[in-house]
């Protein structure tokens, strides 16, 4: 007899249906039992399997939310600003590391309390501090708005406001119109601030050291010039005297040298200014052609000294009028032609070209070339003789005298009326210096104005003048001018004076320095038209102001506070003769 091992549940349900396990069974009904005995088998097998994958999910679902909450607390605690998680019901389920200290509290101490039991906010609005409750949050949530506070405060566990930025985040809405809570994020600005602190107090210091390096140019440049005007002034009515050939020579040498002096104080002052940034620039109307004309009037005079032949080549095309700093460009100009007279032999020829590159609507493209058949330049030197103090070799400087500063100011002057400056040259047959601006068209046509440089024949005036100057020197040369010029004159040497003065006497045109220690002219100015204005007078007194000052604005000011006309110091023969031509009758 066989016995047979079959599967529990079988043996069961044969047991029940009254067969015995070693019961000797029919072959053609063992052969079903054994199917059904594997049937079971392969159950129990595949059920197993089940089972221990149900298990097995189960462990690594538990460490995967093991993973995700550890690296939910890592990246909270590594996150700069503070964190905090609130439910529907406005209850803290979560805050990071950095907010718990921002609140210096503990994280347990934080969780599971109302929002409003931990959090008081503020924002600042119109420099006041105005606390936002909670009600004004939940109505932005509510809205599904997120709310942003750039600068805000927070009160800590301990009572003290802290500065903070903060932004509160709603989460998405259940089913569209449920509240299901929010996310406060909010960082300590604390440094922040003393950093913005900080920038403010160095930049009002950096703005306190320009104005006092403005201050300081301008003194320096009325403290040199005062003393140059005496020089300028003495050898120039020195010589309107009667001298010998050696005597002239001596006194035109010293005048030239005085002159180059006050260039090249000129060159570093105004290098200063652009170091400073306190270069500014106008935006005028202006005849071009006429003032080219002008300028080589002015270059053909110094040229004949050295017996060089200056021609002007002046583009058809250009308009007339145009807008620009026609004071800035003469001065870049003025500085080319400089050094194109010095570094060229006499019997030498200088070129100024004017040409137009490219018109617009309401623009135009200049050119601005000097040409000169001077010495030229190495073209491995070419680059940097536009370098500060440089100059193209140690013998040139030798030579030639100069500081290296002109060059340097003409690239930083065009650099800043946003043009560009180049040279080309060969040694031996001369240099080409060239800029480009861009102009403005002007709206309107300028009137011509004649100017007439009366200096041979002197012209002579019967004219009353009352010099306001409190240096002596420069009363002393301005005076002797005057007289070469036939004026009667009487001097004040302060504001007081001056108005006591014209309480006394009538006076064709009054000479005003604009810097004295009492009273200076732009107050002694206000006070006489002021006292026009009362009395109500038919004809102003004609004021025009002497100074030192050449700063940027010193020329405009003077005409704001009502003064008629404007010399800067040193006083020029010839341009004193100018504006007394401008102003008075002469005989």
């Amino acid at each position: 007899m066989r016995e047979h091992k079959f599967h529990r549940l079988l043996q069961r349900q044969m047991k029940n249906a009254g067969i015995l396990e070693n019961e000797i069974i029919p072959d053609k009904y063992l052969k079903l039992l054994s199917s059904i005995n594997t049937a079971y088998l392969e159950a129990d097998q595949s059920r197993y399997i089940i089972e221990r994958s149900m298990e097995i999910s189960s462990q690594e679902m538990q460490a995967l939310r093991d993973v995700l909450q550890k690296e939910k607390e890592i990246i909270q605690a590594v996150i700069s600003d503070g964190f905090c998680v609130i439910d529907p019901f406005w209850k803290i389920t979560s805050i990071n590391e950095t907010g718990a200290n921002i609140l210096c509290s503990a994280k347990e101490t934080v969780v599971g309390k109302l929002f409003n039991e931990i959090f008081t906010l503020y924002e600042e609005l119109d420099d006041e501090f105005i606390e936002k409750g909670i009600t004004f949050f939940q109505e932005q949530c509510s809205a599904s708005r997120i709310y942003h506070c750039e600068k805000g405060q927070i009160k800590t566990s301990h009572g003290v406001m802290r500065p903070i930025s903060f932004s509160i985040n709603p989460l998405p809405l259940i089913n569209n119109k449920i509240f299901s809570g929010a996310v406060l994020i909010f960082r300590d600005i604390s440094k922040q601030l003393e950093s913005e602190n900080l920038l403010k107090s160095s930049l009002k210091a950096a703005q306190e050291s320009n104005k006092s390096k403005a201050q300081f140019l301008a003194n320096m440049s009325h403290e040199i010039r005062t003393p140059m005007n005496g020089i300028l002034g003495m050898l120039q009515l020195l010589m309107h005297t009667h001298l010998d050939d050696t005597q002239r020579n001596y006194a035109n040498k010293s005048f030239e040298c005085a002159n180059s002096l006050l260039r090249i104080i000129g060159d570093i002052l105004d290098f200063s200014k652009i170091e400073a940034g306190k270069v500014e620039f106008e935006n005028k109307e202006f005849n071009l052609k006429r003032e080219a004309e002008s300028w080589l009037l002015f270059f053909s005079t110094q040229a004949k000294e050295k017996n060089i032949k200056i021609n002007l080549t002046f583009d058809k095309t250009i308009p007339d009028n145009v807008k620009g700093d026609v004071f800035r460009i003469r001065q870049v100009l003025n500085n080319l032609v400089n050094n194109a007279i010095k570094f060229t032999p006499s019997q030498g020829l200088i070129n100024i070209v004017i040409s137009l590159k490219k018109s617009y609507i309401n623009q135009i493209v200049l050119q601005f070339a000097v040409e000169d058949s001077g010495i030229g330049i190495k073209e491995e030197l070419q680059g940097k003789i536009f370098e500060v103090f440089s100059q193209a070799d140690e013998s040139t400087t030798r030579e030639y005298g100069g500081t290296g500063l002109g060059l340097a100011i003409c690239k930083h002057l065009v650099n800043l009326m946003g043009g560009e400056i180049t040279v080309t040259s060969s040694v031996g047959k001369g240099s080409v210096f060239s800029f480009t601006l861009l102009l403005e068209k002007a709206d309107k046509d300028i009137p011509h104005q004649t100017v007439s440089y009366m200096v041979n024949p002197i012209p002579q005036f019967n004219a009353n003048i009352l010099l306001v100057e409190d240096n002596p020197v420069n009363q002393s040369v301005v005076n002797d001018m005057l007289k070469t010029l036939g004026c009667e004159i009487d001097i004040a040497e302060t504001g007081k004076q001056a108005l006591l003065a014209m309480q006394n006497a009538k006076y064709d045109l009054i000479l005003l320095d604009c810097h004295m220690p009492d009273m200076d002219g732009f107050s002694v100015t206000r006070e006489i038209r002021e006292l026009e204005k009362q009395t109500n007078v038919k004809e102003k007194n004609i004021i025009v102001a002497l100074t030192a000052n050449t700063q940027k604005g010193t020329k405009e000011r003077c005409f704001s506070v009502g003064m008629d006309d404007y010399l800067s110091k040193p006083v020029n023969y010839s341009h004193l003769c100018t504006v007394l031509c401008k102003h008075l009758t002469f005989l």
